[in-house]
């Protein structure tokens, strides 16, 4: 054996679909993964993302998912990586996680406990591309591997820290972004005591950054879709027991003052006092009128700032429809209440989501797969678990067909007698008004 063979088969192989690359076992690449020289661990890398992508290995990454994630976390957490092997090393952390599936709680703790130094770096020494990896990295394995709620909570309130008091945009986006998903893992009833980001949300919709912009925009979507009746009262009632609470107090500490003097002289003094509340009754209620349209004229103003996005956009091409699409989704909701509906197919059945949650979910796991993601929906059954999907039977999805295209020619045939009285409604106002000139 020459040496250049030696070399070949001691390294990971480049060609991207090499079919000797393919049927490697995992446990082949994992020592390469801690090799001194940067060619040999970048191609590792793009080897293990390339198998994890394209062919279901979830046995293989059960045994070796903590092995997997230490070594890419210390190339990630090493100082002086070219950014290429450290994107590289965030999205195999993804992919992994992906076919890891759920309850995978060592391979998230793993995670984020080797990332946690250079996500929490004080003194500038890691570069912010290279915390935006480490946030990703962090945040899909919470989502895809930890059933935890308390892991969630923890994970979650460390992102909002970074949010709060971070200054450099693509760390603020990504920490933004992370959150956001984690979030949705969460049940409703939890997403009350998040609402305190929402300040800070807005500010970040006016930023220069075009994707933070986007991710800010989308938040805010989910958060304000995410709010109902019972979580506006609940908030109200708060106000209202602060409120009573206060004027409980003031009036004990009138009482304490007057223990000494006569009680006559007391009641007068509230009975004054009553009157005194009941003659500034309508000032309150014009104060009430007033919080309504200050209100009114901000959630206008929120829309507006959205709307201007949409025309102010400097992106080019594909990244700058999809922007402008985005953003149209978002106007709707903060106008009108509506949240956007998604399609995903698997093996010819089709399944239909509604709301951001889904939304955030479905594109986050298409922007990890990309082109793969078909496959992974077919092939993966935590996946399919993590989205709520449950495969029909063959009849029951001819069934499932059959109503749909029912639905279908209903909502066609609406939307075909709204356009025609449309129609008539203008052509009635044009032809009174061209009467009127002709008069």
């Amino acid at each position: 054996m020459n040496i250049r063979d030696r070399k070949s088969n001691h390294r990971a192989v480049t060609n991207k679909f090499d079919s000797d690359v393919l049927s490697n076992e995992l446990s082949y690449f994992a020592p390469l993964l801690k090799e001194k020289k940067t060619t040999i661990r970048v191609n590792a890398l793009k080897n293990i993302i390339d198998i994890c992508t394209h062919q279901e290995r979830i046995e293989q990454i059960h045994e070796l998912d903590v092995e997997l994630a230490n070594s890419i976390c210390d190339i990630i957490a090493a100082p002086n990586r070219e950014q290429e092997e450290v994107t590289l090393a965030a999205r195999a952390l993804k992919v992994i996680a992906v076919q890891n599936g759920l309850s995978r709680y060592d391979f998230h703790k793993t995670i984020k406990g080797g990332l946690s130094s250079v996500i929490n770096d004080t003194e500038d020494h890691v570069s912010p591309a290279t915390i935006s990896s480490a946030l990703d990295a962090v945040s899909f394995s919470c989502f895809m591997n930890t059933s935890y709620s308390d892991s969630y909570e923890n994970t979650i309130e460390m992102f909002a820290d970074i949010i709060q008091t971070q200054k450099n945009k693509t760390v603020l986006n990504s920490a933004l972004k992370g959150w956001l998903l984690m979030l949705t893992r969460l049940d409703k009833s939890k997403i009350s005591k998040h609402m305190n980001m929402l300040d800070k949300i807005i500010e970040l919709t006016s930023s220069s950054f075009t994707a933070l912009t986007n991710t800010a925009g989308t938040a805010m979507a989910f958060l304000i879709s995410e709010m109902d009746d019972n979580m506006l009262e609940d908030n109200e009632d708060d106000e209202e027991d602060v409120e009573n609470d206060d004027e409980e107090a003031e009036s004990v500490n009138d009482y304490d003052d007057v223990e000494d003097e006569d009680y006559s002289k007391y009641q007068d003094r509230n009975a004054r006092s009553q009157d005194d509340d009941d003659n500034t009754d309508d000032d309150d209620n014009e104060h009430d009128d007033d919080d309504e349209d200050y209100e009114d004229d901000e959630e206008n103003e929120i829309v507006s700032m959205v709307e201007n996005l949409i025309l102010s956009n400097n992106e080019k091409g594909k990244k700058k429809a999809q922007s402008k699409t985005l953003l149209r989704k978002i106007v709707k909701t903060l106008k009108e209440g509506d949240s956007p509906r998604e399609t995903l197919k698997i093996d010819n059945q089709p399944f239909y989501f509604q709301g951001w949650r889904k939304y955030i979910q479905l594109h986050e796991i298409k922007s990890v797969l990309k082109n793969s993601a078909s496959f992974h929906w077919t092939q993966n059954e935590d996946l399919r678990k993590l989205i709520g999907i449950e495969m029909r039977s063959a009849s029951d999805n001819n069934q499932f067909l059959l109503e749909q295209r029912h639905i279908s020619n209903v909502r066609s045939k609406l939307r075909t007698k709204g356009l025609t009285k449309e129609r008539r409604d203008t052509s009635g106002v044009y032809s009174y008004h061209h009467g009127e000139n002709d008069q």
